[in-house]
């Protein structure tokens, strides 16, 4: 049963490891049958809209009243500029930020701050997972239906986390099966840091992912053979976004397709001594407001580095090379697990933690 009451938008705060994010869905209206004729029937229906992300660092115990007064002028935004009614809104921290020691303190610090009509969430890694495959099943509709939503593999390559998805079927019944790996972009970055001393980024980055990386994703599918055998693969998240921006800038496509051959291109530009000045400093296409411009705001190069061995590794242990499968970036995929943990609440399958 919905929780929520009256008509009108819904919208989801999420409280990331890089900060806060605010979207907004008429879901009211994309479940009517008409807005599921195509991809950009249902968008339309939709409705979606983003709030600026406000960067602050929620894995950090200092930044908590930041964290909360981020989420409070989320909220006004919502109310005041979009007309979400309060019961519409839910608050939810990521899996990135879920398992932090001041968690408890970060949940009383916002819900004093906002009063929201449900207590905050968390999310698991593999809730995550699961809410993202289910958004992009949403999005993709009319392009995914029947038995080829079962050929597909859902990877969302976080800040603070890998997680991996996909549809299995057994005797009749269908369940997601999730798996993740502790690494994304920024806690892969870290941890590189903390181990190499004074040496430089790039060996270090590579030994880690040798050392550590390799092993980690090779435990984590060891008995997720599903993975494996998937053969259409949705990359999501912000490394993927900055690949195919800083690779192919030139593509606008919905979905664009990734080979390995791309993904080694990405990892070796990324690792070169001038990665920095290359890619974002002296980059031609770097001006103010483009792509180009806010990847390399987000992101440091030791992130992109640190993001390439990840899909590197990817790559490797889920042969993105191999004859038949085909992997695709998915474009305006990161509302996509907020869209299925909405969905789920309203559905009433999601128990809030």
């Amino acid at each position: 049963m919905a929780e929520a009451t009256g008509s009108g938008p819904y919208a989801v705060i999420e409280v990331g490891s890089k900060g806060v994010r605010g979207f907004v869905f008429d879901l009211d209206t994309a479940r009517h049958e008409r807005c599921h004729k195509n991809y950009d029937a249902y968008l339309g229906c939709l409705d979606l809209k983003r709030l600026e992300s406000i960067n602050v660092s929620p894995l950090q115990r200092g930044s908590v009243d930041a964290t909360a007064d981020a989420v409070a002028t989320h909220v006004a935004t919502l109310k005041d500029r979009h007309g979400v009614d309060e019961t519409r809104i839910y608050i939810v921290g990521s899996s990135g930020i879920a398992n932090v020691e001041h968690r408890d303190h970060l949940m009383v610090a916002i819900e004093d701050r906002v009063e929201p009509a449900y207590a905050m969430d968390f999310v698991s890694a593999d809730m995550e997972a699961t809410h993202a495959f289910d958004g992009l099943l949403s999005l993709g509709r009319s392009q995914i239906r029947g038995p080829a939503h079962a050929r597909l593999l859902v990877i969302d390559i976080g800040s603070g986390n890998t997680k991996g998805s996909y549809l299995e079927v057994s005797g009749g019944e269908e369940r997601v099966v999730g798996f993740g790996i502790p690494w994304g972009t920024v806690s892969a970055t870290n941890q590189i840091d903390a181990n190499r001393g004074s040496g430089a980024f790039a060996p270090a980055a590579a030994d880690w992912r040798d050392h550590a990386l390799l092993p980690e994703l090779e435990a984590a599918l060891a008995d997720r053979p599903g993975a494996r055998e998937r053969d259409l693969v949705y990359l999501i998240g912000g490394t993927p976004w900055a690949l195919v921006t800083l690779m192919l800038p030139d593509n606008t496509d919905k979905a664009v397709l990734i080979d390995g051959a791309l993904v080694q291109r990405f990892l070796r530009e990324t690792s070169a001594p001038d990665a920095g000045a290359r890619l974002c400093s002296a980059n031609p296409r770097n001006t103010p407001g483009s792509a180009i411009a806010r990847v390399c705001s987000v992101f440091t190069v030791d992130n992109l580095a640190a993001g390439a061995h990840i899909v590197s590794a990817l790559a490797t242990e889920l042969s993105f090379s191999k004859s038949g499968k085909s992997v695709f970036f998915i474009r305006d995929s990161q509302f996509a697990w907020p869209l299925g943990y909405l969905q789920s609440r309203l559905s009433g399958d999601h128990t809030a933690r």
